[in-house]
């Protein structure tokens, strides 16, 4: 386990969440979460010298909307992305004829076979 990317991550999910200090990332999510997070806690993380129990490591990849494996460097997929891409397609294709919705599968089925090659 890389704690020093485990930290990276940390920080910038704080960040893109618009938080600029570790305070505001604080207030934030105890008016979010309920829960309140100690600023020692959040440098600790944040620097991979110290990670979350399990319990909260869970409300904190909720409040991020990742998943913990992103979160501790397991995977460079963050949910957040895979929902919108997932939610924006099921609109497209809502908007299709069944006969191009078949045409839809088809290609990406395409798409996804070209990746295995």
């Amino acid at each position: 386990m890389d704690r020093k990317l485990i930290g990276l991550r940390f920080k910038s999910l704080r960040i893109k969440k618009g938080f600029d200090t570790q305070v505001e990332l604080i207030e934030d999510f105890k008016n979010v979460t309920g829960i309140e997070l100690k600023k020692s806690a959040i440098s600790m993380y944040e620097s991979g010298q110290r990670l979350p129990e399990h319990e909260l490591l869970l409300s904190l990849a909720d409040y991020y909307e990742v998943t913990t494996d992103y979160m501790y460097g397991r995977s460079d997929v963050e949910i957040n992305v895979v929902k919108n891409t997932m939610k924006n397609l099921a609109l497209l294709i809502d908007k299709l004829s069944e006969e191009d919705r078949k045409n839809a599968l088809k290609y990406l089925e395409f798409l996804n076979l070209g990746e295995k090659v």
